[in-house]
């Protein structure tokens, strides 16, 4: 999530890796450090935890079923305790964020549903816009991301981005931050 004020960014909930903000498919969204190091303390290792993390959390985790939008929310009609929890914790931490996010900008003009689930769920949008009428009127829209074409905009005519003086940046180069995504 991100809050725009006059065209940048004051606010997100995004961190150092994709791990922090709201809870993905497949990745735990935001979670207390302490846990961390209470999963090292019972002996799981950091590869283990990477992989919990990045592949096995999120809805995926919470549901023990899957990390698909649709999927989980006819399990959950159908009355499956794992999808509903998944759902109620995806739509709690959204709540949140968007609250979190108008705070931060002393109010909101406009909210922008993006990715697989907000650009395509109108239940989901509906929900929020009654959940949070206390913002006010607010214009709701729902967007298609294009992230791959936003990164071709931004590429330089060769096509890659890096710096001749680091050689970890550019495609080429396997950052350890790169791996990790």
């Amino acid at each position: 999530m991100a809050a725009i004020a006059a065209g940048c960014s004051v606010d997100t909930s995004m961190g150092f890796t994709p791990l922090e903000g709201l809870v993905m498919a497949s990745r735990s969204g935001s979670v207390d450090p302490g846990l961390l190091l209470h999963l090292q303390r019972r002996g799981i290792g950091l590869e283990a935890l990477e992989q919990g993390l990045n592949r096995d959390s999120g809805l995926r985790g919470l549901s023990g079923l899957s990390g698909d939008w649709l999927e989980l929310q006819a399990a959950a009609h159908a009355g499956h305790a794992g999808a509903q929890l998944a759902l109620a914790v995806f739509r709690h931490r959204l709540l949140a964020g968007i609250g979190a996010m108008a705070a931060s900008l002393g109010g909101v003009e406009m909210i922008g549903l993006t990715g697989g689930i907000g650009a395509a769920d109108a239940a989901l949008l509906a929900d929020l816009q009654a959940a949070l009428g206390w913002l006010g009127p607010v214009e709701w829209l729902q967007l298609s991301s294009d992230e791959e074409g936003m990164i071709a905009r931004l590429l330089p005519a060769g096509g890659a981005l890096s710096d001749p003086a680091d050689p970890g940046s550019g495609a080429a180069g396997g950052s350890a931050a790169g791996d990790r995504h």
